[in-house]
């Protein structure tokens, strides 16, 4: 696993901490603004003449100009041809890794499912970025598709334009978390009203209705960029105790922390057959291990309800025969005709297979490739390729347990020290100490923080040291956190692990 840099920023943990945040934040004094694009092909920028002519490079040079005594670092996540099914697997590796400040989610185009699966996987995506350090500013991104159907108007059959898109599923959840966002089909409707016609090659390539041209991408890019310069869109999700999903559909988002990511590759959990896979490397995705054998197995074994698979479907893709604890639970095809990868149009990264209702206890997940192919296989292949697993084992996602207990707080004022909460002056040293013990037997890396609030709940001081805690040891372990500027009402003591996992979190300590 990669070992991840926390940068934690006061006024960028500021709502995460669960206290009262402003509107905006100003990134001028940020040393880097970390910038990530998480969608689908539209964000990936198929059909452009070039990448440089994509929303997401438009829009990325903005930030570059907007802050040029900040380092942007605009970091493209967008896999084409997916939606939010892969997307919440993939959020952890490919968004929070990056220590995000901002995030795009475009999806709404790809999410082709019934109201109640598109909200719960987006509002469970959302709600893993509130519990990671970073808490990003997020910002959801609407485009659109435009589809011809006959319908009868008036008793006469006719065709007419329509729309496609899940938008107005989420834009539900947008609304109930105060997410600001940006639909971009009334540029596409400007565009009808001035042009008269969005044909291929116009506002779209030359392809499809759904992928738009260097016109079309400008013309997104310009609208996203009036939307930020408002500064109106640097916002964070409200905190809700209930789900959306729960409160309309009567089922829970995802509350345990997003999935990990397990590379296939060079993976004690994962037995390969011998002499049957060879070793490959993408250029986004990474190791890979691809046979085209019939007969060949793979071996997992993880621990826990979720598991996703990331791996290639290709037009030279072949079956496999799944087996979970030794019953077969189906036959996954990996051929696929049209390949949105804009490296090789003849593969694309998609989510080989997942479930999330397993039982919370060890599994072993097999694959065997089959001989018999698609019919529509032309090149009689059996090409199998998989990237990596996603796991997450309940609501401790696998992080090792600390017991954490007789949390309390000394306030030191000059030499001074006590232990209730009293009205401090500037440059007071506020100190917590927890009784800490390590009840398994690996040592536990732990980022720990100290975050201190006024009387009106708003940061006015944070500390945040890495500590690492040895096997079956309990100890003492303190913290503590000037105060800038004024007095202060409490603190919060969290406990996050190198993945982006809470390992704890006080209550307010007064």
């Amino acid at each position: 696993m990669k070992k991840l840099c926390f940068l934690l920023v006061a006024v960028i943990l500021s709502s995460f901490l669960n206290v009262y945040a402003d509107d905006q934040v100003k990134f001028e004094g940020k040393d880097t603004l970390n910038v990530v694009y998480f969608g689908g092909s539209i964000t990936q920028g198929t059909g452009a003449s070039s990448t440089e002519k994509c929303w997401r490079a438009i829009v990325g040079d903005w930030f570059t100009k907007t802050y040029p005594g900040t380092k942007v670092n605009n970091i493209n996540s967008a896999i084409g041809g997916t939606g939010t099914e892969l997307g919440y697997y993939r959020a952890r590796k490919d968004v929070l890794a990056h220590n995000p400040d901002i995030v795009f989610i475009e999806f709404a185009v790809n999410d082709d499912k019934p109201e109640q699966e598109a909200q719960f996987l987006l509002e469970s995506i959302i709600r893993g970025f509130q519990k990671s350090p970073s808490n990003p500013y997020i910002i959801l991104v609407y485009t659109s598709e435009i589809v011809y159907k006959k319908e009868k108007v008036d008793g006469v059959e006719t065709v007419v334009m329509k729309y496609k898109d899940v938008s107005e599923y989420q834009k539900k959840i947008a609304d109930y978390y105060n997410i600001p966002d940006i639909d971009l089909q009334p540029v596409i409707e400007e565009y009808l009203a001035i042009e008269g016609n969005v044909a291929q090659g116009g506002f779209f390539c030359a392809d499809d209705t759904v992928h738009p041209s260097d016109t079309g991408y400008a013309l997104y890019a310009e609208e996203i960029i009036e939307c930020l310069e408002t500064g109106n869109y640097f916002k964070k999700p409200d905190v809700k105790e209930t789900s959306y999903v729960k409160e309309n559909h009567d089922i829970d988002a995802m509350d345990c922390a997003l999935p990990r990511y397990d590379s296939v590759y060079n993976n004690s959990a994962v037995k390969l057959s011998e002499g049957d896979w060879t070793h490959k490397y993408h250029d986004q995705h990474g190791d890979y291990m691809f046979t085209d054998k019939p007969g060949a197995t793979l071996e997992f074994k993880f621990t826990g309800p979720v598991l996703g698979m990331l791996s290639m479907v290709s037009d030279g893709g072949g079956r496999l025969k799944v087996e979970i604890d030794g019953v077969e639970v189906g036959i996954k095809d990996t051929y696929f005709s049209i390949s949105t990868d804009l490296r090789d149009p003849s593969e694309t990264t998609v989510l080989g297979y997942d479930s999330k209702d397993l039982a919370d206890v060890e599994h072993t997940l097999k694959f065997t490739v089959l001989n018999r192919i698609n019919p529509n296989n032309q090149l009689g292949k059996r090409d199998i390729s998989i990237y990596g697993f996603f796991t997450s084992d309940g609501e401790t996602d696998g992080v090792d347990k600390l017991a954490v207990s007789d949390v309390k707080i000394m306030k030191i004022n000059g030499d001074e020290s006590v232990t209730d909460i009293k009205s401090l002056e500037k440059g007071n040293m506020n100190v917590v100490e927890a009784d800490v013990k390590n009840i398994t037997n690996t040592a536990i890396n732990a980022m720990c923080m100290l975050a201190v609030y006024d009387n009106e709940g708003k940061l006015v001081g944070v500390n945040q040291v890495k500590k690492t805690f040895s096997p079956y040891n309990e100890e003492t372990f303190g913290i503590g956190a000037i105060v800038p500027d004024q007095q202060n009402a409490g603190c919060k003591l969290f406990m996050w692990d190198n993945n982006f996992s809470p390992i704890y979190t006080s209550a307010i300590i007064k």
